[in-house]
């Protein structure tokens, strides 16, 4: 069976995902995390009898992944899937990790893709083990505290209410939120595994023509680096956060690979420092710097 999927900027792959629920401790559960280059979520974590794991958190990324070295320390094989990958197709395992650990929490299994991970660690200059996304953390309501660095499970949620679509592919979910940019509204990603504003140039034909080009850059994912279009756009605005001038990557994306939405949506790039999902209500709770 083939299963279309993408990666973007750091990875965004859509096929099916497998997690137990967790409940949060009372008073909320704290993963300490540490900050790459200025948006990428790292915490340390274990699968089995491996520790001291370096985890990223990456809410674009469903299901999660697993380091092709990982796996082989963990003797893991499964069956293997072709996934478009931006513009080409690989044939990928999907394995079943043993139980992740993340300090408190427990998870029983991990279903995740196999991947070599190599061209996202000289990106952000450490090693890295895997990647989860909201197949693993979705299950919750949990919070990213950037300014505290750290993810709390069962935390109160503050900030402003920005309503999302909870969207799934193959019962894995992932969030969409809407933009206005250049006075349309775009949905975008909600994706920590993301630096920036990136868009897929297939959904923006004859849309917004006024996008003025500002260059052409490298940006570099599981698959390696692929070339970007760099744009300005002369506003933002989320819910009542307003920002002004902002760069933001045009990509060129296989439209196999294509889904509901127009691109993807770094938070730290609107200088979000505090963002809660709440799944019961279906919003998101960011609070800004201003």
């Amino acid at each position: 069976m083939k299963s279309r999927t993408f990666v973007l900027p750091t990875l965004l792959v859509i096929i099916s995902g497998n997690c137990s629920p967790l409940f949060a401790a009372d008073p909320p559960t704290e993963i300490p995390f540490k900050l790459y280059a200025g948006f990428a979520i790292v915490v340390r974590g274990a699968f089995g009898n491996q520790d001291n794991l370096n985890i990223l958190v990456d809410t674009g990324a469903v299901p999660s992944v697993v380091h092709q070295r990982l796996a082989r320390k963990l003797n893991l094989s499964g069956p293997r899937e072709d996934i478009a990958v931006v513009s080409q197709s690989r044939s990928l395992e999907r394995v079943a990790l043993p139980q992740l650990r993340l300090g408190l929490l427990e998870f029983p299994s991990v279903s995740a893709v196999v991947l070599d991970l190599a061209p996202i660690e000289s990106r952000l200059g450490l090693r890295l083990d895997a990647i989860i996304g909201l197949d693993v953390l979705g299950r919750q309501d949990f919070t990213i505290d950037y300014r505290q660095r750290k993810i709390l499970f069962g935390a109160a949620a503050a900030g402003e209410a920005i309503p999302f679509e909870l969207r799934s592919e193959a019962g894995a979910p992932y969030v969409v939120v809407r933009m206005a940019m250049n006075s349309q509204i775009v949905r975008l990603l909600v994706d920590t595994g993301a630096d920036g504003i990136t868009l897929f140039a297939a959904r923006f034909q004859g849309r917004i023509p006024a996008l003025q080009s500002s260059g052409a850059r490298k940006d570099v994912n599981a698959g390696g680096e692929y070339a970007v279009a760099r744009v300005q756009l002369a506003e933002v605005r989320l819910g009542g956060m307003q920002r002004g001038k902002r760069q933001a990557t045009m990509v060129e994306t296989a439209a196999s690979a294509l889904r509901d939405f127009d691109g993807m949506l770094g938070p730290t790039s609107l200088g979000i420092t505090r963002m809660a999902f709440d799944f019961r209500s279906n919003n998101l709770y960011l609070e800004v710097n201003r």
